[in-house]
């Protein structure tokens, strides 16, 4: 089969975005996604989307008052800003067309967090740094990714804060964290098209809570040591039969699989397990039952935890 016969099926299974869309506040920081986007657009066959976000009346602006009560003002600031947003988009633009990338950008004004969702198309990828800072009456990408992750539609594949800039998207292993439901098992595709792409492993994961058990064991006031180990027992063997089924989900797809299971708080123990080079392919939102933990809150302590990439997609109910 021909290499453009190849990339034509990989366009059509779950990982077939349309856009690979990065946001850009005009920092360093922020500019720490910018490899990971350039790489998996590559990687996706998917062109390289660049948004610049012009918010003026950002809390914590110290022009925000003022520019609010000066028309004249605010378009004096505003044209200024225009003017230097487009310099450098159409400075990284030009340096990613010379890497014969794909790439068209955007320029936006209004509230961060509402733009970039209003912006986002059906089957984008938005790839965003946990933390960023432009200037005075500029918005932190902090804040916005922590939003945008709580209301995107889209899949978001964010950096960490402390990650350095890379050469190269270098994963060794995909990570998903799975909690029993079939919701959280909807990240399976996708973990499974990267893998085979990438020629990495996928390791699924899944955690036992024991504060789950005890809470629920002090409510029946029915704690034991004979119960609690029974307990335990019933839920490795349910974890192990989880993680059984998940393997029957990703099928006989030619990459190598993993398993295991965890113990303790799973917003602790998901990060803590993780190596160098892991990427995390998780959904946000799961379901619980007794002992079992949310997945929606686990995701958002994941990400605040984590040393390693992590792509969420959110999944409602």
């Amino acid at each position: 089969m021909s290499s453009e016969e190849l990339m034509g099926d990989h366009r059509a299974d779950a990982a077939a975005f349309r856009r690979i869309v990065l946001p850009l506040d005009g920092s360093p920081v922020a500019e720490r996604a910018l490899p990971y986007a350039e790489a998996l657009a590559k990687l996706l066959g998917a062109p390289l989307h660049l948004v610049r976000v012009i918010d003026p009346l950002h809390p914590g602006s110290p022009l925000g008052a003022m520019l609010a009560m000066d028309a004249l003002a605010l378009e004096v600031w505003l044209e200024g800003e225009r003017v230097a947003a487009r310099a450098y988009l159409t400075h990284l633009q030009d340096d990613l067309q010379h890497r014969q990338l794909p790439v068209t950008v955007e320029l936006l004004e209004g509230p961060a967090v509402e733009v970039l969702l209003a912006s986002t198309q059906p089957d984008d990828l938005m790839v965003m740094a946990t933390h960023g800072r432009g200037g005075p009456a500029r918005w932190f990408l902090g804040s916005t990714a922590e939003a945008v992750i709580r209301r995107a539609t889209v899949p978001v594949f964010l950096v960490p804060a402390g990650e350095s800039v890379p050469s190269r998207l270098n994963v060794r292993r995909i990570v998903v964290p799975l909690d029993g439901s079939s919701r959280a098992e909807e990240a399976l595709p996708i973990a499974q098209d990267l893998a085979t792409r990438l020629d990495v492993p996928v390791k699924l994961v899944t955690v036992i809570d024991v504060s789950g058990i005890t809470s629920l064991d002090i409510a029946v006031a029915a704690i034991t040591p004979e119960r609690l180990e029974e307990s335990m027992i019933q839920l490795f063997i349910e974890a192990e039969s989880n993680l059984a089924r998940a393997c029957d989900r990703l099928g006989d797809a030619g990459i190598a699989i993993e398993t295991e299971v965890l113990h303790g708080d799973p917003g602790l123990a998901i990060p803590h397990a993780m190596q160098p080079d892991d990427l995390i392919v998780m959904t946000t939102h799961g379901r619980s039952g007794p002992a079992r933990w949310l997945l929606g809150s686990v995701a958002e302590a994941v990400v605040r935890r984590s040393t390693v990439p992590v792509l969420l997609m959110r999944v409602d109910a």
